[in-house]
């Protein structure tokens, strides 16, 4: 989803020169700031917490805190999930990362995971027109307006079909199809509210709704044993 640039090879008149002209400066744009394409991203909030529920009961909890400072955004998530099941432990998972934005765009990350005692370190930067993934030393190149799984910004999710998306807790990189939102009633803290309901298929499975006020409300997705995992605006 990089934006690709043709040489134009006309003789060059009035109007062709000020077309040149403009393509030079998209073209800088593109060069200075090569990050995601979709509408920028701002804070609902300042802090959102969840609760992350499997067959039935409570397992963890997920908390995301907001920080501005000018055009900087830090989004700070820090998730701890425990399931066992005639006391042998089915997950065992925790996670703490930290997302940079600036100007309401996706511009680096840098995250740990523990999912029953396996290590995943993950960072995310600027490279050339894309972006750099590295999981573990091992590095994979993604287009600069591949989504970022964390998911908390329903503008992300505004281009419906094919995209790129980046696992932010796996750290694994792959080709999803993101659906056309639509509109769901949902319980959130009681009370039946209004969300857009987006689904996501491919190597990374989500159905995720978001609030007219684009707060994360729900978030579902399979899980490697029983029933779906639930995870609920608290």
């Amino acid at each position: 989803m990089i934006a690709h640039i043709e040489r134009i090879t006309e003789p060059v008149t009035h109007g062709h020169a000020r077309r040149a002209a403009i393509a030079a400066i998209a073209w800088c744009l593109v060069a200075l700031a090569p990050i995601a394409a979709h509408a920028a991203c701002t804070a609902p909030a300042e802090r959102l917490d969840y609760v992350i529920s499997w067959a039935g009961g409570a397992i963890g909890h997920q908390q995301i805190v907001f920080e501005r400072a000018g055009d900087k955004l830090s989004v700070r998530t820090k998730m701890r999930v425990h399931a066992s099941l005639l006391f042998v432990t089915l997950i065992d998972l925790a996670h703490d990362s930290e997302e940079i934005w600036f100007g309401g765009r996706f511009r680096s990350y840098q995250g740990r995971t523990v999912d029953n005692e396996a290590v995943t370190d993950i960072t995310v930067r600027p490279d050339g027109e894309g972006l750099l993934v590295t999981r573990n030393a091992e590095a994979t190149r993604v287009p600069s307006d591949a989504l970022p799984g964390s998911l908390w910004c329903a503008e992300t999710l505004a281009k419906a079909g094919p995209n790129v998306l980046i696992d932010l807790v796996k750290g694994r990189t792959g080709q999803v199809t993101v659906s056309a939102p639509r509109e769901e009633a949902v319980g959130v803290r009681g009370a039946e509210v209004r969300a857009r309901k987006v689904e996501i298929q491919g190597f990374f499975e989500r159905e995720v709704w978001h609030d007219s006020n684009g707060v994360g409300v729900r978030a579902r997705f399979p899980a490697k044993l029983g029933p779906k995992v639930v995870v609920e605006l608290q």
